[in-house]
């Protein structure tokens, strides 16, 4: 019989950012949601996150153009694009006028992301 690998528990955890709210789903996902839109309100959800054996996976919805899938080989690359769809302060692009923007050419691509 072959070994059974057994996947430590997961080692994401969310990073503090203005705007955004991490929602565990389960052992390996989570829900992104915009923190200023009532989470029962569908306009919350922004993304879903899956932390794999050796990455990242994001379903990021809120790119203004359609979802877009992400792959982060490390947490440092995952928490930079995060901190790019933040709502940093009034009068700032939040998570989904980011999106938006962007798909219209008014924001520079994200660089510390690559679609999958």
């Amino acid at each position: 019989m072959p070994a059974v690998k057994i996947k430590p528990a997961a080692s994401f955890e969310p990073p503090d950012i203005d705007g955004l709210a991490f929602t565990r789903l389960s052992t390996t996902e989570w829900r992104v949601s915009d923190a200023t839109i009532d989470p029962k309100n569908a306009e919350s959800l922004l993304g879903l996150l899956e932390e794999t054996a050796d990455s990242y996976s994001l379903l990021w919805l809120a790119s203004g153009d359609g979802p877009k899938e992400y792959e982060f080989r490390s947490i440092d690359e995952l928490n930079a694009f995060f901190s790019l769809h933040s709502v940093k302060c009034p009068g700032t692009p939040g998570p989904l006028e980011a999106g938006a923007a962007a798909a219209a050419g008014g924001l520079p691509e994200d660089s510390a992301s690559r679609p999958s």
